[in-house]
């Protein structure tokens, strides 16, 4: 069994390269297909597309490993592993074969990374990687944040009590989601 990844991913353009999108990303009967996305739930227009684009869609779910694992072509891929079967593609050929624009940020607290992708028609592409972690209080077993400082050392990294608010966890890293549309 993997570790999960989540992620959330904007793609705007038209209705029909949308629909194919979410074909890739949910039918591996389909060619081309992603790899190991378990989960990509849909929701239509989340943002006015404007630039001529039909619509701006948001998928939401979770895959094995990373998103560039599932996702992106090259070492430690799907798409470069299982390529010789003609069934893979990347969210970079995707965006360029339907003219889409593709924007992905993810998080996989398991072994603490974050992930931000870009596509854009004009050539613009993000592939960055950052540390990410999710610290969890269990107050049974930390009845104070003392005690869970103690542990963690969340104070020398800028985390306090009130960071936790009526959460039981806090995210330290990452990105923050400042979609590009």
């Amino acid at each position: 069994m993997p570790n999960y990844c989540n992620y959330a991913m904007r793609v705007k353009g038209s209705h029909e390269a949308i629909d194919e999108m979410e074909k890739r990303l949910t039918d591996y009967d389909h060619t081309p297909h992603f790899w190991r996305v378990f989960e990509a739930d849909r929701t239509d227009d989340v943002a006015p597309a404007g630039d001529g684009a039909d619509m701006v869609t948001e998928f939401n779910g979770y895959c094995a490993w990373s998103v560039h694992t599932c996702m992106n072509e090259g070492p430690a891929s799907y798409a470069t592993d299982f390529a010789d079967q003609g069934k893979s593609t990347s969210l970079a050929k995707t965006a360029k074969d339907l003219g889409l624009e593709i924007e992905v940020f993810s998080e996989e607290p398991g072994i603490g990374f974050a992930e931000h992708y870009l596509y854009l028609n004009d050539g613009t592409a993000i592939e960055d990687e950052t540390e990410f972690e999710e610290v969890w209080w269990d107050r049974d077993e930390y009845e104070t944040f003392a005690d869970l400082d103690a542990e963690y050392g969340l104070t020398a990294r800028g985390i306090t009590e009130e960071k936790f608010g009526d959460e039981d966890y806090v995210s330290i890293g990452g990105y923050e989601w400042d979609w590009a549309f």
